[in-house]
């Protein structure tokens, strides 16, 4: 059965007190005042509830995918507006064999479909972003 976000216990072995592991592997932290969006027992989404889009490149959110509550990935998305195009980086870590798949999405911001990404290396997701003045390492800004 699953359940909605009113059971969040399912992500509570993988919430900010998870951090300090997130941090030993590189994996981008659960920023501070976030909050869940989705929790059920295949995973949930942290990101801000309340966030103004602007133009400022951001953190947006942090995806958990679990299976029989075990955490398989972790998947973070990085956005920058600074016109009409949105800019995404997406990296997903598999927690399994300790690897990184990273994609980068570029799409018009009205746009009714989402556009395919274009896979890239890790190097190059860190490269972009913290060109936007963010970096994975070390939570949104430099």
């Amino acid at each position: 059965m699953i359940r909605t976000i009113s059971d969040q216990s399912y992500l509570q072995p993988y919430n900010f007190n998870f951090n300090q592991v997130r941090d030993s592997l590189g994996v981008p932290l659960i920023e501070n005042g976030w909050a869940i969006l989705r929790a059920d027992s295949s995973g949930g989404i942290w990101g801000f509830s309340n966030r103004i889009r602007d133009d400022k490149p951001y953190h947006s959110k942090k995806e958990v995918k679990l299976r029989n509550l075990v955490l398989l990935k972790e998947i973070d998305s990085y956005e920058c507006i600074p016109d009409s195009l949105n800019h995404k980086v997406i990296y997903e870590f598999d927690f399994s064999n300790r690897t990184w798949n990273c994609i980068y999405v570029k799409e018009k911001s009205n746009a009714i479909l989402p556009a395919k990404g274009k896979k890239i290396l890790l190097k190059q997701a860190d490269s972009i972003i913290n060109r936007w003045g963010l970096n994975r390492l070390s939570g949104s800004s430099k």
